[in-house]
Order: structure tokens, then C-alpha cells, then sequence
């Protein structure tokens, strides 16, 4: 895959600065497949889409709010 393949979406991470240090986890090191979890039931979102490292011990943050509702449910994150 390159990165040129449209079905590669580079996004940034909002709220990580909430998450000091999660994002220096080994478990965050590119290449690492990682966790996208929908959150219906969020209070200050419903189409929220948070961003855990692929054991989900860990939490990076979120996908941004502007591109969370673009996401259909079957993507996979690295």
C-alpha cells in the first residue's frame, strides 16, 4: 500500500494533550495497528470516535470531530 492509495485517510488525534505521555507508549509506534471505537453514548458528541491502541489499555485520543462522521464502521486503523 502506499500513500497515495485513496483509501489511506491521515488524520490527526484530538484531545491528546488530555492523555499526557499515551502516545509514547510503544503500543502507539507506527506500523501498530490501533483501535477505532465509536462512542453513541458520549455527552459532548454522539458521532465520537475515539482512538485506542489495539489492546485498548490505552487511550490516544480521538479521531477529529469534522471527520468522525465520515467514517462508516469498517475501517481499520495502523
Amino acid at each position: 500500500m502506499r500513500w497515495e492509495d485513496p483509501r489511506i485517510r491521515v488524520v490527526p488525534v484530538a484531545g491528546v494533550t488530555f492523555r499526557p505521555g499515551n502516545v509514547d507508549d510503544p503500543s502507539f509506534d507506527p506500523g501498530r495497528r490501533l483501535a477505532l471505537v465509536p462512542e453513541p453514548e458520549n455527552e459532548h458528541d454522539p458521532n465520537a470516535v475515539a482512538i485506542w491502541n489495539e489492546e485498548r489499555t490505552l487511550q490516544a485520543g480521538y479521531v477529529p470531530a469534522a471527520t468522525a462522521p465520515e467514517l462508516t464502521g469498517d475501517e481499520q486503523a495502523v
